[in-house]
């Protein structure tokens, strides 16, 4: 299991580069690849980063209802788990800039 951890690892690393860099699509390949590694190993915990990876990614996209999807994923396993080690600052505010920016069509400058 600890292999498969530090593979995942690193392959967000590489994900958040590729994502750094412009190359979206390859960035969520890399994500949905995390998750499913993360569900044969069966530790949740492990899924709120890439889920918040993902909405950043379909934020970008401006995909809105993708982007909930995957905060509401991330928000339901920390609610569900009481995960204390999270940062729920980005989730929470990725999912107000979801609500401003669909109900306002107003973009509030993040990149």
């Amino acid at each position: 299991q600890n292999d498969t951890y530090n593979a995942a690892n690193t392959l967000f690393s590489i994900s958040s580069i590729n994502y750094k860099l412009g190359k979206k699509e390859e960035a969520l390949r890399g994500y949905l690849n995390i998750i499913k590694v993360f569900k044969r190993e069966g530790n949740w915990e492990d899924f709120i980063l890439p889920y918040n990876a993902l909405a950043e990614i379909y934020i970008d996209k401006k995909e809105y209802k993708k982007a909930e999807e995957y905060i509401s994923l991330a928000l339901t396993i920390i609610n569900e788990n009481s995960f204390r080690k999270v940062n729920t600052f980005h989730i929470i505010f990725y999912r107000w800039y979801i609500f401003i920016y669909s109900s306002c069509n107003i973009n509030i400058g993040i990149n």
